[in-house]
């Protein structure tokens, strides 16, 4: 009797160590770039933090009197199966626009949908203070910015 116990234990611990847990995502933060080498640039970068069990932070670069402005905005997300589903609402200078992501927790593809495109990017996970990268994010993308200003002034 003590021996089918123990077997019955040691099967439900195998069970559920072959079987795909996922962690609560809070606490987590991804940095999002286009997985298309053309698409590269600013308009097409993605910063993610999930901030609590039910809501997360999505930062966006937006561009003003030619400088790049850190953006974001929290919503709330759900959470179906492997994927993250979550929508924001932005408005920038009078511009109303609505976005939708769905993050899929195994490979961190992002999925998003703004202004009737569908873009793809892939996610990678950031260590350390997430704000402090999305503005270094930010100064990277300037300095391209920057860089393409200038060929376009001195150019013929």
């Amino acid at each position: 009797m003590n021996i089918r116990f123990t077997l019955t234990i040691i099967g439900i611990f195998f069970l559920l160590s072959i079987s795909k847990i996922h962690a609560n995502p809070t606490g987590k933060s991804v940095s999002c770039h286009s997985t298309l080498k053309e698409n590269l640039n600013y308009k097409n970068y993605k910063g993610i933090s999930f901030e609590t069990e039910k809501s997360v932070r999505v930062v966006t670069l937006k561009m003003k009197n030619n400088k790049l402005k850190v953006v974001s905005k929290l919503t709330p997300y759900k959470i179906k199966k492997n994927n993250i589903y979550f929508k924001i609402k932005f408005i920038w200078y009078g511009n109303i626009f609505f976005e939708e992501f769905n993050l899929n927790r195994d490979n961190l593809d992002l999925i998003n949908n703004s202004k009737n495109q569908v873009r793809q990017l892939k996610c990678k996970v950031i260590n350390g203070d997430f704000m402090a990268e999305m503005n270094k994010v930010k100064e990277k993308y300037q300095s391209i910015f920057q860089q393409g200003v200038g060929e376009k002034i001195n150019s013929f």
